[in-house]
């Protein structure tokens, strides 16, 4: 595995359990998380070519990197990617929907320039669903029709979808997420 081709990988705190239960990893083995918003964490991947490996504590220890550059690094390589691949934005009835590569929809929620161009387009504060990695959806704060239609949009992704996030809607506001409270 090559840190150098690291990407930030959004995913939730304790995954939706279908059955299964959880394992308890030796240190070395767990996953390089930090904090980002509600239940979900920031990991850090390699795309293999078939599959995404996920950062362990072990190999970041081998690489001699520190989380922040770990982090630093996996945010430049996402916005490379980003300017290499394109990102598309596409309306459906109030909201807007954000194509990327079948993958990392939700991860672009660490893409800055992605949120500054949503910004100008919807104007304030943003309501954002992610209800899992591939499945990322916006619109402003003012909107309730839009708010609703994200609503329903995590109604139907959950519980049977794949690589389950979030529930709960989020909020980018002053460049900062948080977990959404109507008002």
């Amino acid at each position: 595995m090559q840190l150098a081709d690291v990407l930030p990988y959004v995913k939730a705190a304790e995954p939706v359990q279908r059955d299964a239960p959880a394992l308890a990893l030796p240190e070395e083995m767990e996953l390089v998380c930090r904090p980002f918003v509600g239940r979900l964490l920031i990991a850090y991947a390699v795309d293999e070519g078939t599959a995404y490996e996920l950062v362990q504590r072990e190999q970041l220890r081998k690489s001699g990197l520190d989380g922040d550059e770990l982090h630093r690094r996996a945010v430049e390589n996402l916005a490379r990617k980003v300017a290499e691949s394109g990102v598309r934005v596409q309306p459906y009835g109030q909201i807007l929907a954000v194509f990327f590569d079948g993958n990392l929809e939700a991860t672009l929620m660490l893409h800055a320039p992605l949120w500054q161009y949503l910004h100008r387009e919807l104007g304030g504060a943003l309501v954002v669903a992610a209800p899992s990695r591939d499945v990322l959806a916006v619109c402003a704060t003012h909107d309730a029709q839009g708010i609703s239609e994200l609503r329903d949009l995590v109604g139907r992704v959950w519980p049977d979808g794949d690589h389950l996030l979030a529930q709960e809607l989020l909020v980018r506001r002053d460049e900062t997420w948080d977990l959404w409270q109507a008002v």
